[in-house]
C-alpha cells in the first residue's frame, strides 16, 4: 500500500513539475529591483491562411450572327499566403496553392443569363486558367475544383499595386455556344458570375 502511494505521489510530483516548467518556458518574467530591471514577454502571432482575387471585370458580349461561339475572358490577380508546403519566397516554391469555386445566379446557381421580358435563359460555360490569356479548366457550378491551382502570388505587392496582389496571374472565360443562343429569342440577357478563391487547405 505504501509503495503504491509513493508511486502515485511521485507521478503527481512529476506532472506538477512538468506544468511548472512549461509555464515558465512560455510565461513573461518580471524584473528585480536594481539600477536596471529587465522583464521579458513571449509573443505569439497566429497567421490564418487567406486569399484574394482582384481585378474582376464585367463582360459585354454581342452575338451578330453566324455559327461561331461567343466567348470572352478577363485577366485577374490571385494572392494567397498558402505557400504550398514551402516557405514564402523559397525559390523552389515561389507560388501559392489555391482552389476555385464558381457559381451563376440561375436556378440552382447554374451558369445562365436571363431575359426578364420573355422569361427565358441562355446557358454559358466557365473556364479558369492559372495564367493570363483565358481558356483553361472547365468549372462546374458550385463545385470546388478538386485539384489546387498553383500560380498564386505569395508576396504582397509593394505600394498596394492591384489591391496589393500585384500583376495579373490568372484568367476566367465565359462561352456561349451559337446553338444555345439561336435556341432563344433576341434581346438583352444578363446574369452574375461569382468566383470564390480559397487557400488550398480550406
Amino acid at each position: 500500500m505504501g509503495a503504491h502511494m509513493n508511486t502515485k505521489t511521485l507521478w503527481l510530483m512529476a506532472v506538477v513539475a512538468t506544468c511548472l516548467i512549461t509555464r515558465s518556458a512560455l510565461a513573461a518574467t518580471d524584473g528585480s529591483i536594481g539600477h536596471t530591471s529587465t522583464g521579458t514577454a513571449d509573443i505569439t502571432l497566429t497567421v490564418d491562411e487567406v486569399a484574394l482575387i482582384y481585378g474582376m471585370e464585367d463582360f459585354t458580349l454581342h452575338y451578330t450572327g453566324g455559327i461561331s461561339d461567343v466567348t470572352g475572358f478577363k485577366n485577374v490577380c490571385v494572392y494567397t499566403n498558402d505557400a504550398g508546403g514551402g516557405s514564402v519566397g523559397n525559390a523552389s516554391d515561389s507560388t501559392g496553392l489555391y482552389k476555385v469555386t464558381a457559381s451563376g445566379d440561375g436556378t440552382g446557381s447554374a451558369f445562365t443569363v436571363a431575359n426578364d421580358f420573355v422569361s427565358d435563359v441562355i446557358p454559358y460555360a466557365v473556364q479558369w486558367n492559372d495564367a493570363t490569356g483565358g481558356a483553361g479548366t472547365a468549372l462546374l457550378a458550385t463545385t470546388q475544383f478538386a485539384s489546387p491551382f498553383a500560380n498564386a502570388r505569395i508576396t504582397w505587392a509593394s505600394g498596394g499595386a492591384n489591391g496589393g496582389c500585384g500583376a495579373d496571374n490568372a484568367s476566367y472565360t465565359v462561352t456561349f455556344t451559337a446553338e444555345d443562343i439561336l435556341d432563344h429569342p433576341a434581346g438583352n440577357y444578363t446574369g452574375t458570375l461569382t468566383i470564390v478563391v480559397a487557400p488550398d487547405d480550406t
